[in-house]
């Protein structure tokens, strides 16, 4: 990679000044920090799907805050080597000067580009965010509103005698729940739609 070519260039020009244990330790710490950018990309470019169910979703936004953490700890940690290579270019060989500021340039870029993935990844995460808890709102909207009609039903039929005078109010009751849950079919179909915008976006088999 581009990175890995900067290492490679940092050994391979740098033996006019590696005498210094000062430009040792920044070679190093260069060279471990654009390995975990490295690594950390290589990841993110084959991201787990976002989840559009609740409880998967809130985990990868947990691990997603996490790694976000770990990005802004990286941007200290690039000043760091910024200033250090400054540092080190005030006593360095002319011809290295411009090997030192392509390193540099290369942990910038790097981080650039990580910090913009960390960003999309984020926002991802926020739309499946909304959709799973829109879907899952939905959809306890409407498991309450079917159990509520289950158990008047049952209720309804509860106490029910032999003689059709005294099961009218019943009947009656019975058929004013069946009336009450054709008519209000908004339960429902909010959670269809919230479902069917899960589904087209997310291939779990817990939807």
């Amino acid at each position: 990679s581009h990175g890995d070519g900067n290492q490679n260039i940092l050994e391979r020009t740098f033996p006019s000044i590696l005498e210094t244990k000062e430009v040792l330790e920044f070679h190093k710490s260069v060279k471990a920090f654009l390995q975990s950018i490295n690594e950390a990309e290589e990841n993110m470019n084959t991201p787990v799907p976002v989840s559009r169910v609740l409880a998967k979703v809130k985990e990868q936004i947990k691990k997603q805050r996490e790694f976000a953490k770990e990005v802004s700890s990286w941007k200290i940690k690039a000043q760091s080597l910024s200033e250090k290579g400054a540092h080190i270019k005030s006593f360095s060989q002319k011809e290295d000067d411009s090997i030192i500021m392509n390193v540099m340039a290369s942990v910038k870029e790097k981080l650039v580009s990580v910090t913009a993935k960390s960003q999309e990844r984020q926002h991802a995460l926020d739309c499946g965010h909304k959709d799973a808890l829109e879907f899952q709102e939905a959809f306890d909207s409407m498991k309450k509103q079917f159990n509520n009609v289950q158990n008047g039903l049952e209720g309804a039929y509860t106490g029910l005698t032999h003689k059709p005078e005294q099961n009218k109010e019943k009947l009656d009751r019975h058929k004013e729940l069946l009336k009450e849950f054709v008519e209000d079919q908004k339960p429902y179909e909010l959670a269809m739609q919230a479902g069917k915008v899960c589904i087209a976006t997310c291939d779990d088999p817990l939807l």
